[in-house]
């Protein structure tokens, strides 16, 4: 359903760039930018949004002194299931100002890079949920050296 919408949008503001309506430039630039709220689009909430209705922020409740276990530290935890193939992920804050970003492994193999340290959410996708993963999430720090590793694993 994502894709479908976001493709959906993609064509339209095509369509706006070629009659000169709407020039690209400065969405891309915006979006190069730290994620000021996190949200989950679906149907119903795009809907909602583009009738100007704000979304329930998806960001991390977590506070910085709640503890974390060793092998967990950053509270990573599956929001929710969205289909067959697919997890919504979260972690807590990130450990250090050194912070870049976030390296997402299932089952030990790299799969995912999240280019923002102020970004604790990420929907993973294709995965294959028949069977028991091992999702890990590791802060990268400015040096591009992961700092730590932080692992749950998901069964279904």
């Amino acid at each position: 359903v994502k894709d479908h919408l976001i493709k959906s949008m993609a064509d339209e503001l095509r369509d706006l760039a070629k009659s000169n309506v709407w020039s690209g430039s400065d969405m891309l630039a915006s979006t190069s930018k730290d994620p000021v709220k996190t949200y989950d689009f679906d149907r119903t909430t795009l809907l909602q949004y583009i009738k100007g209705k704000e979304p329930k922020d998806m960001g991390s409740s977590l506070k910085s002194n709640e503890s974390y276990s060793t092998t967990n530290p950053l509270n990573v935890k599956v929001l929710r299931k969205l289909d067959k193939n697919s997890l919504m992920i979260e972690w807590g804050p990130p450990p250090s100002n050194e912070t870049v970003g976030y390296q997402i492994f299932i089952d030990g193999e790299f799969k995912y890079w999240v280019h923002s340290a102020k970004r604790n959410i990420s929907l993973l996708h294709p995965l294959d949920l028949s069977n028991e993963i091992e999702i890990m999430v590791c802060p990268v720090g400015d040096n591009g050296k992961i700092l730590h590793r932080s692992s749950i694993k998901y069964t279904p």
